[in-house]
């Protein structure tokens, strides 16, 4: 029970600074999202005993999963569409949900934005096809809620 309440603690330290950072410099320092994925990994080892292999190999499929798509994004549109740090940030969030959690993360974090891009079109600011927003916010958003609804997510998975 203490480790569940400091490990909550600790995340929502992380991702409060990794929002704030986002929000003002669009980008996601590295020590961060190293430290989120460290801290991460120390919770899901300690806390929830998962072996070692399965947390490494949940974040590094989803780097390679999130690279690629990137990729094939890049082809496309000829621009980029996630940025270095919110790859590296998902990838840590895998060490804390595991592979399966990465898509309610995604899911979470989509609905954010366009709901904070609606809401920043409908309240004078211009949002066009090309408009940057800084995505850490609402990842962030959905790291923490997927963490605190981990049971309820695997029961259904």
């Amino acid at each position: 029970m203490y480790l569940t309440l400091i490990s909550t603690a600790v995340l929502a330290c992380h991702l409060a600074l990794i929002s704030w950072i986002d929000f003002r410099r669009h980008t996601i320092p590295n020590l961060l999202n190293l430290s989120l994925a460290c801290s991460g990994l120390a919770f899901s080892v300690a806390g929830q005993d998962r072996a070692l292999l399965n947390v490494l190999l949940a974040v590094g499929l989803t780097a390679v999963i999130f690279l690629f798509l990137g990729l094939i994004y890049k082809a496309l549109r000829k621009r980029r569409g996630f940025g270095g740090g919110d790859i590296k940030f998902l990838a840590a969030a895998a060490a804390w949900t595991g592979l399966l959690g990465v898509p309610w993360i995604v899911l979470i974090a989509s609905i954010s934005g366009l709901a904070f891009a609606i809401f920043a079109s409908l309240h004078g600011r211009a949002m066009k096809a090309d408009t940057r927003i800084a995505f850490g916010p609402h990842l962030s958003l959905g790291l923490l809620i997927t963490w605190l609804l981990r049971d309820v997510i695997a029961g259904h998975v």
